[in-house]
Order: structure tokens, then C-alpha cells, then sequence
């Protein structure tokens, strides 16, 4: 179970309410990892009734959607509000990753791969690493991106693979056509 502290109950309150609208919720999800943290989206959405497999956790008049696809890895996580610590905190006993080639995959991905591309404005998170296969989400100017298949093929998917040969394959569960600000544009 997900538990929010009073603080970021107060919080997530205080800024529904300057939206002027009584039909948000918080949502929450995780959309990748780094090397020991997890990567969460947080945001306010329409509190329209329709759930599907989410999660609904109710706090007096706050409501958080937890995406069905993290139910697991936030179990046992906190979501704490402090302004001096940066805002909002997830505290996630969780662990990233669950063996050690999720770990190289990810130090390759944030201290190799990521620095290359973020003179394009992008940014490739590891969403998971299981049976040999990378699963990646790209982010910034490589959502979208023309040449976001050539980067994956040419650049992610030979370093990745020359360093951890247990990696076969990279799957990109990016959601291009949400893209905003692609490098290349289609």
C-alpha cells in the first residue's frame, strides 16, 4: 500500500484547489530507473471515474491513481512534501533493480549513453531488464525524433550490448507520437 503523509496530502490539495476544479486526481506511475532510483510521473489528471486497472488510494478528499503497471514496485512506498528537500519525495523500500545486469545496463544508459545525447535535448531511461531484453523509454527531443530508431539501433543498442553480452535485444516503449520538441521531427 502507498501511504502519503499529511504534508503532501496538504500539498496535493492545496494545488488541485488553484486549479479551480473539484475533478482532479494525483497520478502516479513509474516510467523508468536509474542506476539505484526509481524515475516516477506525477501529475494532476481528470478524476473521471474510468480506473481500469489503476490503483485508487483515498486520502479524506485527496485522490491518487497509482498506474496498474507500478502497483508493485510502489508497495510499501511514502510520499512525503517538504520544500527545503526539493518538494515532493517518494521513499521506496523497492528495490531498482533486481540482479546486477539491470544495474550495468543502467550505468551504461545514465553515465555513457545520456550525456551523448543530451546536446539534442533527449534522454533514455531503462524502464526494465529481464530475459536478456532491455525495455527503454526515450524522453526530451528523442520522443519523437525522426532518427530516434537509428539512434536506438546504431548508438543504445551496440554500446549497451558490447558491454553486457547477456543483452539480446532493446524494445523502445517510448510513446513517440506524444513528442513535443523532437530534434528531427517526422
Amino acid at each position: 500500500m502507498l501511504t502519503i503523509t499529511e504534508q503532501a496530502q496538504a500539498k496535493f490539495l492545496e494545488v488541485i484547489e488553484a486549479q479551480g476544479r473539484d475533478d482532479l486526481a494525483v497520478y502516479l506511475r513509474i516510467m523508468g530507473r536509474a542506476i539505484d532510483d526509481f524515475a516516477y510521473d506525477m501529475k494532476l489528471i481528470v478524476n473521471n471515474g474510468n480506473t481500469g486497472d489503476d490503483l485508487i488510494v483515498k486520502e479524506g478528499d485527496l485522490v491518487v491513481r497509482v498506474d496498474a503497471d507500478s502497483v508493485a514496485e510502489l508497495d510499501g512506498a511514502t510520499i512525503d512534501f517538504d520544500l527545503d528537500r526539493g518538494g515532493f519525495l517518494i521513499d521506496n523500500p523497492n528495490p531498482v533493480w533486481e540482479d546486477e545486469i539491470g544495474v550495468k545496463v543502467a550505468k551504461i544508459i545514465m553515465e555513457q549513453i545520456n550525456p551523448g545525447i543530451a546536446g539534442h535535448g533527449g534522454a533514455i531511461l531503462p524502464v526494465n531488464v529481464r530475459d536478456g531484453v532491455v525495455y527503454v523509454r526515450m524522453l526530451g527531443g528523442c520522443q519523437g525524433c525522426g532518427m530516434a530508431s537509428v539512434t536506438l539501433t546504431e548508438g543504445v543498442e551496440q554500446a549497451i550490448k558490447a558491454a553486457v553480452p547477456e543483452i539480446r535485444e532493446i524494445v523502445d516503449v517510448t510513446h513517440h507520437a506524444a513528442g513535443q520538441n523532437p530534434y528531427y521531427p517526422r
